[in-house]
C-alpha cells in the first residue's frame, strides 16, 4: 500500500485534479477500453452489454466527466467502431485506465512490454457493477513524490 501524504499535504495532484476525479477518468477509460473490447468477443449478449455503458457511466456520477470523443466512441452502435476507434480506444485507453488505477493504488505497474489486460481493469474498476461507485466515493491517491518519480522514469 502507498504512504499518505503527511499531515497538511493534500491529496491533490499538482494539476488540481482530487482524488475523485482520477477515479472518475478511471472508470470512463476502464468502461472505453472495455465497450472495444466488446467489438472482438464473441458472445450473445454483447450488443446488451454495449448499451448499458454510458448509462452506468451517468449512474456513477461520470457523466460531467465524459469528453465528446468518449461519449461518441460510447454511444456507437456495436459493431460500427471503425479500426483505429478500436485500437485507440483498447490501447490508449486501457493504458491510461490501468496508469490511473495504479495512481489510486488498485494496481502494480504496468509492465513496459505488454499491454493492459481488459479482463484485469474490467475488475478493478468494477464495470457495469452498482459498487464501482464506491472506487469514487473512497479514492485517494498514491503519494505525490512515488507518481512523479513514475512519470518521470515512464516518459
Amino acid at each position: 500500500m502507498h504512504s499518505r501524504p503527511e499531515s497538511g499535504n493534500s491529496d491533490r495532484m499538482p494539476s488540481g485534479r482530487e482524488p475523485q476525479q482520477v477515479a472518475k477518468r478511471a472508470l470512463i477509460l476502464g468502461a472505453v477500453a472495455f465497450r472495444a473490447s466488446l467489438e472482438v468477443t464473441d458472445h450473445p449478449c454483447v450488443i446488451e452489454v454495449s448499451q448499458k455503458l454510458l448509462p452506468w457511466l451517468s449512474d456513477m456520477g461520470c457523466e460531467d466527466a465524459l469528453d465528446p470523443i468518449e461519449r461518441e466512441l460510447l454511444a456507437t452502435p456495436f459493431g460500427e467502431l471503425s479500426d483505429s476507434q478500436k485500437m485507440d480506444a483498447n490501447w490508449a485507453a486501457g493504458e491510461a485506465a490501468w496508469f490511473f488505477c495504479w495512481m489510486l493504488d488498485r494496481a502494480e505497474p504496468l509492465d513496459e512490454t505488454k499491454a493492459a489486460d481488459q479482463s484485469d481493469l474490467q475488475n478493478l474498476l468494477r464495470i457495469l457493477q452498482p459498487d464501482a461507485a464506491e472506487i469514487i466515493q473512497l479514492a485517494s491517491l498514491r503519494n505525490l513524490a512515488e507518481i512523479q518519480e513514475t512519470v518521470g522514469t515512464s516518459y
